[in-house]
């Protein structure tokens, strides 16, 4: 078993606006057993992300919001709002499901592979896919974690923007049937495939692939809601009180949920050469930063020799901001 430690960090970072995100107390990917304790004082690196939007084209997204836009067209113009700003040194890509034109398929490889600058391509490649079929959500994430399956060094995240319940599970029938529906007979294919998908979640998580949920949700839909709570704790980044996901009613609070979870992926996730298992007392600009296994206010260890600012110590840092720890190995 590693041992504990205490670390002392300092370093010069942004965290942007407050991102409300939070996780269960359970870390991403295991904790860091690599590294010996350093004594002395450290700089935390800002650690290269990787991120791929698994987004939602299934034919509810044509349902309108009150400003008379499509679920589709504000996630498309929340997208375009947020990215560009990150598109020079975030990789990103996106996966689309269904498939264009299909009902329950989603394309064996990503329709937007893994790269810089690549907004402009995402965009259009998200408007391109007719808004048509189900919800397969679950084989949307069987194809990201595929692709996330080679080793790298850098945090990988994904983003889920969907408008309801998974569907799309033929083992589904009869009494292990939710309609997506309610009070109408279900077709195969149509039940909400919530236990499986949330599993799937929680595989990528353990893998150190944790998932940010954007909803965007109809509160005329109880079951729903529920269902996206449960995805968005699977994914280990729900946000700390209900609704766990990032509720988007509106257009504007989609573009406000987009950045937020922006300025968490590319702004509050550090590499540290320390183990887990080590003690560890940060401050910021003098003031303790509390360890919070609940991931509400405070920092966590998120992966191996990887720790996240959340909630207001995030949202204090600015890019003079100074992260310090003592170090004291035991």
């Amino acid at each position: 078993m590693a041992r504990w430690c205490e670390l002392a960090l300092v370093t010069t970072l942004a965290c942007g606006a407050r991102t409300g995100l939070e996780a269960p107390p359970t870390p991403d990917a295991g904790p860091p057993d690599a590294a010996e304790c350093a004594p002395g004082v450290h700089t935390a690196a800002a650690r290269r992300a990787e991120v791929f939007f698994v987004l939602d084209r299934s034919g509810s997204m044509g349902y309108t919001l009150p400003d008379g836009r499509t679920r589709a067209r504000a996630l498309h113009d929340g997208l375009r709002a947020t990215l560009p700003a990150v598109e020079a040194t975030l990789p990103f890509g996106a996966i689309i499901f269904p498939g264009n034109g299909r009902e329950c398929e989603v394309d064996p490889e990503p329709e937007v592979p893994l790269a810089t600058r690549n907004a402009a391509r995402l965009l259009a490649t998200y408007e391109a896919v007719r808004v048509n079929g189900g919800t397969p959500t679950w084989a949307a994430l069987q194809v990201a974690r595929r692709v996330f399956s080679s080793s790298t060094d850098a945090a990988r995240f994904l983003v889920l923007a969907t408008d309801g319940g998974p569907s799309c599970n033929p083992a589904l029938t009869g009494r292990a049937c939710r309609c997506e529906v309610p009070g109408l007979p279900c077709r195969v294919g149509e039940c909400i495939d919530d236990l499986r998908t949330a599993e799937a979640l929680s595989a990528l998580a353990r893998d150190g692939v944790p998932t940010y949920l954007v909803g965007i949700d109809d509160p005329r839909r109880p079951e729903l809601l529920s269902v996206l709570d449960a995805l968005a704790v699977a994914g280990q980044r729900p946000r700390p009180s209900r609704p766990r996901y990032y509720s988007a009613r509106r257009s504007e609070e989609l573009t406000e949920a987009l950045a937020a979870i922006r300025q968490a992926i590319t702004r509050c996730v550090f590499a540290i050469p320390a183990r887990a298992t080590d003690s560890v007392r940060v401050s910021l600009d003098g003031a303790p930063v509390p360890r919070d296994p609940t991931r509400a206010e405070g920092w966590d260890w998120t992966g191996a020799r990887e720790l996240t600012l959340f909630g207001a110590p995030c949202a204090a840092v600015t890019d003079r901001s100074a992260v310090r720890a003592d170090i004291t190995c035991r």
